[in-house]
């Protein structure tokens, strides 16, 4: 039913979709965490130095950020 509903509603959502985190991360210019997946805990190190993630549930609040690059939210 969700693979149906992807290719007859949305089907511009697959081009958007990565294989990867790695991919994800490299990918991108801003980081959303909102599950606390052991998996996302590897993405703060990842990240280059003009990324920002916004951890929305403070799975990197130990980690070394600058003000501008880290924001956590709600925990």
């Amino acid at each position: 039913a969700n693979k149906n509903y992807l290719e007859t509603v949305i089907p511009h959502i697959t081009t958007l979709m990565c294989d990867t985190l790695e991919e994800l991360v490299e990918e991108s210019e801003v980081l959303v965490i909102a599950n606390g997946s052991a998996e996302f805990k590897r993405v703060p190190e990842m990240m280059r130095e003009d990324q920002i993630l916004i951890d929305l549930v403070g799975i990197a609040k130990q980690a070394d950020y600058t003000d501008d690059q880290y924001e956590g939210i709600c925990w």
